[in-house]
């Protein structure tokens, strides 16, 4: 039977508690910080973010993960002779996977899937890998079943502010303007056919309604 490692970008958000029952090896995205470079969740974490934008407006600058920082990553297992499956933050959001699949073609025994989403989405897919990975299937096999699950897989949340897509240049500060005078709470969605986000509806009303009618609607 393979020895199979199970990998993922950091950005699957998947917790200690799932990472440490799969056996999840993590590569994190660097994030620049006024001229500092730091580690995603290694030596940054989301609080200090919020911090440095509500101090002085700084916002962070994120890097993607380029092929021979994945070589080296995967390189410390397969020299071990460990097969390696790797999820990715989703192909439509950054240039990591295609850095991914090149790194994998220096390397053998490595495969590669493009969650196609964000987030705990990609965390469902490292959990489904994890168990047949328990169960002793062959690495093909799991990366063919595991990618069949992709269109399964759902993402979207519910914004009570427009304030830091605007900060990021992601919507007009007209648009955050009126949003906030409506009370509008945006809800953003990954396409898993596609890995692209996109606004899916505009609720209006305080996040407990909006959150329970949200709710409602994905079940």
């Amino acid at each position: 039977m393979s020895k199979i490692i199970l990998s993922a970008d950091r950005t699957c958000d998947i917790g200690p508690e799932l990472q440490e029952k799969y056996s999840v090896n993590l590569i994190s995205y660097s994030i620049t910080l006024n001229d500092k470079k730091y580690m995603d969740s290694v030596d940054i974490f989301p609080d200090d973010l919020y911090e440095a934008f509500h101090k002085d407006g700084t916002l962070p600058k994120t890097s993607a993960i380029n092929p021979q920082e994945y070589i080296e990553y995967f390189k410390k297992f397969t020299d071990e002779g460990y097969e390696v499956i790797h999820i990715t933050l989703s192909s439509a959001i950054t240039s990591s996977y295609q850095s991914c699949v090149l790194a994998a073609a220096e390397l053998p025994g490595v495969y590669v899937i493009d969650s196609r989403n964000v987030s705990s989405a990609i965390a469902l897919l490292v959990a489904e890998a994890g168990e047949r990975i328990a169960k002793g299937l062959p690495a093909e096999q799991i990366v063919e079943e595991v990618s069949a699950l992709r269109t399964k897989s759902h993402c979207s949340f519910v914004l009570e502010t427009l304030e830091f897509m605007k900060a990021g240049g992601r919507c007009s500060g007209v648009a955050a303007l009126a949003a906030g005078m409506l009370g509008l709470k945006v809800c953003i969605e990954v396409d898993n056919e596609t890995g692209e986000l996109h606004a899916a509806k505009k609720y209006r009303g305080n996040m407990d309604r909006v959150l329970a009618q949200y709710v409602s609607e994905q079940f």
